[in-house]
């Protein structure tokens, strides 16, 4: 009797399928081989190769070898010696796809770390420019969605951003140099985040430089507006306080610069009367902020088409200096 081993060609088709193809096949080459070409897995034998592909990798090969030497004993044809040289040939093999299998799992685990990273601000641990405008896009496709079916949940219908810059960032840079400019902006978001909800309710991106979006769930105006003031208060009151625990070194430069922040709010869903793009939106709450800036800087302003300067446009419409890091 010849005993049929599977080719290396054979073994990459198997180790293509999934783990219960893969067993399967395992389990019909080996029944093959002990009995004669046109024999067939029943019904109880592809159940048990369910059951052993659902295993551990570490426990598949053990169930494997169980089955394959009950298998064995039960064949009615071969020597005692290709039996055995059969067996083995197939528990290499099966080691061999359990190593397949265990090298395809870590890749994919590293294209989910690595999408992940992707997603984040390698410095300010924030969501990336990227990741936030599709987020900002989804929820407001969600709001939309919500309105069609007739919704009135304030949490499924509204929704607002707070466009936020730190103040006077390039003077930071200049005298904390460029790594206490990065601590400042690393306790900059820690202080945002620090006051506002988590469980994907609400988000902040890293949308330029020193430029930051935060996202609110379910916020009306008012709601955004009073959120951004606490906000604004925090900083102001608590960011050279924190640098200064960082970089005590560094006191009499800390104490000249601003430490504040400015604010554009806009809003979507049910206090606005026709639907927007995500860059409109932005667009708003940019033109907002920089009403704020103009204004003299550590201040909140709601966006209002009658407030809104042509000044004002023009700066927001030349804002588009994203970092290559976001």
């Amino acid at each position: 009797m010849v005993v049929n081993v599977a080719s290396e060609n054979h073994l990459q088709e198997a180790a293509e399928r999934g783990p219960v193809e893969n067993m399967h096949e395992q389990m019909l080459m080996l029944k093959r081989v002990h009995f004669d070409e046109s024999a067939a897995l029943t019904s109880a034998e592809k159940m048990e190769g369910m059951r052993i592909s659902g295993l551990p990798l570490e426990e598949q090969l053990f169930a494997f070898n169980e089955w394959a030497m009950t298998l064995a004993k039960e064949a009615k044809t071969g020597t005692q010696e290709q039996i055995a040289q059969s067996t083995r040939n197939q528990v290499e093999l099966t080691a061999k796809l359990a190593e397949s299998e265990r090298a395809r799992e870590q890749s994919d685990t590293e294209v989910i770390r690595l999408k992940g990273e992707l997603r984040i601000d390698n410095l300010t641990k924030a969501l990336s420019r990227n990741a936030t405008q599709k987020e900002l896009e989804a929820r407001l496709r969600r709001i939309d969605g919500a309105k069609d079916k007739g919704r009135r949940s304030d949490e499924q219908q509204t929704l607002s951003i707070l466009y936020i810059d730190l103040d006077h960032f390039k003077e930071i840079n200049e005298v904390l140099e460029h790594k206490g400019g990065d601590i400042a902006l690393e306790e900059f978001v820690q202080l945002i985040k620090s006051k506002i909800r988590h469980d994907d309710k609400d988000l902040v991106g890293r949308y330029g430089g020193e430029e930051f979006v935060v996202v609110l769930n379910g916020a009306n105006s008012e709601d955004a507006y009073n959120k951004a003031e606490e906000l604004r208060e925090i900083v102001e009151n608590e960011l050279k306080k924190r640098l200064l625990e960082s970089i005590p070194n560094k006191a009499k430069e800390i104490d000249a610069i601003a430490g504040t922040m400015s604010v554009g709010v806009a809003t979507y869903g049910t206090e606005s009367p026709s639907a927007l793009s995500y860059e409109e939106l932005i667009e708003r709450a940019d033109q907002a902020m920089f009403h704020s800036k103009n204004s003299g800087r550590n201040k909140v302003t709601l966006y209002d088409p009658d407030i809104i300067s042509p000044r004002d446009k023009k700066m927001a419409a030349e804002n588009e200096t994203p970092i290559d890091a976001v």
